[in-house]
């Protein structure tokens, strides 16, 4: 799982916060997510916006696990209009990635790397069998019922409202809830996009921003944070 989705295999976590003029002129601050001091009480700093009705989560935090606070933290995304989809000459684009326009309208934060194993642990108690442990690596090797289960985790560990029920017909999301969340397909395209478009996130050539068994040597993943 991701705090932002990049890597191998892994998924995003986001939550929505406030997008009036006040935050927008607060941007460059926000995105520099100040670090939160390791404590005992595994609490995220809250992001609350004065005037705003939109939902808010923290913009950074920590999480106290056996071995103390595991800290991560988050990038401010504001709303903005992008095509989404791949342009019809790109290589190996695919026949569903058609170009078209998508607005979004509200803010949100995503994390700046994938979710480490460190963090995983703290929340979670245990990890998933993986062949490359580390605290600062990314946690592998997980489904998407498991990212599901540590979001709410993650949420219920912080004070924040769980965005995921389970019933009969399976698992809903509750838009109205402050808690962490997967990212829709278009939030995690704008966002890896940053105002850009390149085939890969920062360039057109994969071994210049990506890790991969091209490039890797099969050493796998490498530190995140």
């Amino acid at each position: 799982v991701v705090l932002a989705l990049v890597g191998m295999g892994g998924a995003a976590l986001v939550f929505f916060g406030g997008s009036n003029d006040k935050d927008k002129a607060k941007d460059d601050d926000d995105r520099r997510s100040s670090r939160t001091k390791s404590g005992a009480t595994g609490t995220a700093t809250s992001s609350q916006s004065a005037g705003s009705s939109d939902k808010t989560g923290p913009a950074s935090g920590s999480s106290s696990g056996g071995d103390g606070a595991i800290e991560y933290f988050t990038e401010r995304i504001t709303p903005g209009t992008f095509v989404m989809g791949a342009p019809y000459d790109e290589l190996n684009r695919q026949s569903d990635e058609v170009p078209h326009t998508v607005h979004l309208t509200k803010a949100f934060h995503i994390g700046r790397s994938e979710v480490t194993q460190g963090l995983w642990q703290s929340v979670m108690g245990t990890l998933p069998n993986w062949d490359y442990p580390g605290n600062s690596k990314p946690v592998q090797g997980v489904s998407w019922n498991d990212a599901i289960n540590f979001a709410n985790a993650l949420s219920r560990q912080e004070g924040l409202t769980p965005a995921y029920t389970r019933g009969s017909s399976g698992w809903s999301w509750d838009r109205s809830a402050n808690g962490w969340r997967l990212p829709t397909e278009a939030e995690w395209e704008y966002s890896a996009r940053g105002g850009e478009y390149y085939i890969y996130a920062g360039s057109d050539s994969l071994s210049q921003v990506g890790w991969s068994k091209s490039n890797s040597g099969r050493r796998g993943p490498k530190n995140v944070m």
